[in-house]
């Protein structure tokens, strides 16, 4: 990450933030020179950057010059009195009316070494940032329980390989940040339900998911394995002489980057799917999560990615009589997160679309577009940060057989926002193998 912001600040040296963020890294090696001219230099390009004056002041005290650190500390103050950083200082002593006797670290929680570290990346696999990628699995569980089984198993396995043009644009962390890390990848994403019970109206059993990659040499920090093991009931209903399939689903997931452990979720998602009449099929769910990072940053209540999130959304799957155009799906989601940290703390609404063109018995094309806004109304830096998101992307689909198939794809994301550092984009292209029992 050090040298993905080095290469960031090399080809524009006004990227303020980013020169935060390098001094937070030499500060959490220990190099404490290297971190004050970055800080410093955060400041040259900004001098009204709350968190960049927060960070030097802090540095500052460590380093015993009180009296310096006490100026940064009456910036922050001064620059942002309803600030979650002056809020911060107040806790620690340093008053609204710009004391000269700055905090010590020793008059805070202690900090741990690791939590100096407030760059997190996970998560950055083949997944969009709406409900649209949940759409193939929902259908092969729709056809599934619509069906006489042939047994108690479901499972969908996928490996592929691709280019990621932008391994820090991570969705699971929250954290959409610019970046250059582009590299191939090896992708591997099991998914397995075993129906352990099954009455004729009620299925119950575990579930098992996951992902996990592997990138070139230079970004094998970043190779990612994700396991989330769970539960799932499901229970078939009927209203208006419609059937209906009611689901609840508890995943629990710990990640690993780089081998090294850095955060748990829970979540658990309630759904209903209607079979209307014409084979078309509408499908609605709520989820409640909650992330649990191993590192929170230095000032948890702005950087910590720990919280709640909460999402609901609709999509409804629509069949037509066209031989050339079989079905296409429209949905809408929301999403807000509760992030302890208030820079990532945002409310999201995001509408998402596919089309199937078959073009001959086995070979087909699914384009997908998606288009959604991000508001973060808490968030500290001097410029906002809100977000307008972009999605389009393509599946070329070969249907080997009924159980396998094998996909080229391409996808970009686009992330388009007032405040640099965090308008960013991403593009993806590879080859996908499927496996669907």
């Amino acid at each position: 990450m050090l040298t993905l912001l080095q290469k960031m600040v090399q080809e524009d040296p006004t990227r303020s933030d980013s020169w935060r963020l390098i001094g937070r890294i030499y500060q959490k090696q220990g190099d404490t020179a290297q971190a004050k001219k970055a800080f410093e230099r955060a400041l040259q390009e900004q001098a009204d950057n709350i968190a960049a004056h927060s960070d030097l002041g802090d540095l500052l005290s460590d380093l015993g010059q009180s009296e310096a650190a006490a100026a940064h500390y009456s910036a922050v103050m001064s620059l942002g009195p309803e600030s979650s950083y002056a809020a911060e200082l107040s806790k620690r002593g340093f008053g609204n009316t710009g004391s000269s006797n700055a905090p010590s670290m020793a008059d805070s929680t202690t900090i741990d070494e690791d939590e100096l570290n407030s760059i997190n990346l996970i998560g950055y696999e083949i997944q969009t940032f709406d409900g649209a990628d949940d759409l193939d699995r929902i259908l092969d569980v729709i056809e599934s329980d619509t069906t006489t089984p042939t047994d108690r198993f479901r499972a969908v396995f996928e490996v592929g390989t691709l280019y990621n043009t932008n391994l820090s644009l991570t969705p699971i962390s929250r954290s959409l940040r610019t970046g250059d890390g582009a590299s191939a990848q090896l992708f591997i994403s099991p998914s397995l339900e075993w129906i352990a019970f099954d009455n004729g109206r009620m299925r119950v059993g575990p579930l098992g998911r996951g992902y996990f990659t592997f990138n070139e040499s230079n970004f094998d920090s970043l190779n990612l394995a994700s396991f989330q093991p769970g539960l799932f009931v499901e229970r078939d209903f009927e209203w208006a002489d419609h059937p209906l399939i009611g689901r609840v689903d508890y995943v629990y997931s710990t990640d690993f980057l780089g081998g090294d452990h850095f955060g748990d979720r829970h979540s658990v998602t309630a759904s209903l799917t209607a079979i209307l009449p014409d084979s078309d099929a509408i499908y609605s769910y709520f989820t409640t999560s909650f992330a649990d990072f191993t590192e929170d940053g230095v000032t948890p209540s702005v950087e910590s990615l720990d919280g709640p999130a909460y999402t609901a959304g609709v999509s409804r799957f629509f069949t037509t009589e066209s031989k050339w155009i079989p079905a296409w799906s429209l949905g809408a989601d929301l999403e807000h997160a509760a992030t302890r940290g208030a820079d990532f703390r945002y409310s999201a609404a995001n509408l998402h679309t596919d089309v199937t063109i078959q073009l001959n018995e086995k070979l087909s094309l699914i384009p997908k577009a998606g288009v959604g806004y991000r508001h973060y109304p808490d968030f500290t830096g001097a410029v906002d940060r809100d977000e307008t998101t972009w999605r389009v992307g393509a599946r070329l689909r070969w249907q080997c057989t009924k159980l396998f198939s094998v996909s080229a794809i391409v996808g970009y994301d686009r992330f388009a926002s007032d405040n640099e550092e965090f308008d960013t984009d991403r593009t993806e292209a590879g080859i996908v193998f499927t496996f669907t029992h």
